[in-house]
Parts: structure tokens; C-alpha cells; sequence
């Protein structure tokens, strides 16, 4: 939660190099398609995009709706959220 706490100080880019790091671990533990590693993408995409990075959030955001898809299906709401 230490990213987070971060991120709600909006210590954006200090945030996203946390949430990387915590991505990649969860990757490596859980592979490429669990909620874990989804939420991380999530709060990846989400400091880019807080840091006006808005291209580079993009396709974060798109692997993660491709994950949840294949995790949850069309009509789970973390899908649902993450379509949005």
C-alpha cells in the first residue's frame, strides 16, 4: 500500500516506479493473466495518465481490459470497470 500512498500524495512519477516494481514481481509470481498483476497494470496506467503521459497510458490500460477479459469475461464488473 506504500504506492499508494504515494499516488494519493500525488507523487506520480515516485508512484508509477513503485507500481512497476510491484508489477513486475506479481508478473513473475502470477503470470500475465491474475487480478493481482491486473490491479497493477491499473495503477500503472493510472499515474501515467495522472501525469498527463496519456499515450503511454493507453496501452497499459488495453492490456489490462485484455487480461480482465480473459480473467473475469465480458460481464464482471472489474471488466465492465475496466472498459472505462
Amino acid at each position: 500500500m506504500y504506492a499508494k500512498s504515494i499516488f494519493e500524495q500525488r507523487e506520480y512519477v515516485r508512484a508509477e516506479i513503485l507500481w512497476r516494481e510491484e508489477l513486475e514481481s506479481r508478473r513473475k509470481l502470477h503470470g500475465d493473466v491474475h487480478k493481482d498483476m491486473l490491479d497493477s497494470l491499473y495503477w500503472v496506467a493510472r499515474c501515467l495518465f495522472e501525469h498527463r503521459q496519456y499515450a503511454a497510458a493507453e496501452p497499459v490500460w488495453r492490456e489490462e481490459l485484455a487480461g480482465r477479459l480473459k480473467v473475469h469475461g465480458e460481464l464482471h464488473t472489474d471488466t465492465c470497470d475496466a472498459r472505462h
